[in-house]
């Protein structure tokens, strides 16, 4: 009977956007901007803007985007086309250099980072996960891929945040599952 009032905060007017993530004040936008990658937005107060950026390497656009504490201090991941990019976020304004990048199995469709893992949902038909170790952010490994056998390229990933389940969400075919949940609580071996 009491339905939640819903108004509009505000607005940013940018390219179209695939991914965004956001802390408590910065708005980190995965976008087809023209030779950008992410863009980094003020959301603190009004009006939104963006002050800070992040153009991948191969000037890709940005499919899914993350940010977190690493020992090299706080970094955003992105994926961009079939990599995926570390990069600095300890200051936001400004253009952000890049760490390092790795390549993936396909087009990096979600990017989820709990502790020193980065865990990719990719395009890929055979390859539906990839797990990174992104301890360096500079040098980022692959750990595993994982392929859940049912022929249909990964669409969305979430891992708990205590890292020992991740859930694969794949396109959709008849006949066949396509939601696993797997266990990731030794990342090497899911």
């Amino acid at each position: 009977p009491n339905l939640p009032v819903i108004t509009n905060g505000g607005s940013y007017s940018n390219y179209k956007t695939y991914g965004i993530y956001s802390d408590s004040q910065y708005v980190y936008l995965a976008s087809d901007h023209p030779n950008l990658t992410v863009d980094i937005v003020q959301a603190s107060s009004q009006p939104y803007t963006q002050i800070g950026k992040f153009g991948a390497s191969g000037n890709e656009t940005g499919k899914s985007i993350f940010a977190a504490n690493t020992a090299l201090g706080y970094t955003g991941f992105v994926t961009a086309e079939s990599k995926l990019y570390s990069f600095d976020l300890s200051s936001k304004s400004g253009d952000r250099p890049q760490y390092g990048s790795v390549a993936l199995s396909g087009m990096g469709n979600r990017i989820i980072v709990v502790g020193n893992y980065a865990y990719v949902a990719t395009s890929n038909t055979t390859i539906q996960l990839q797990i990174f170790n992104i301890s360096n952010p500079k040098n980022m490994t692959l750990v595993r891929s994982f392929d859940v056998g049912n022929g249909q390229p990964g669409a969305d990933v979430f891992v708990s945040s205590s890292g020992t389940y991740a859930y694969l969400a794949t396109s959709y075919i008849s006949g066949k599952p396509n939601f696993f949940v797997i266990s990731v609580q030794d990342p090497a071996n899911p």
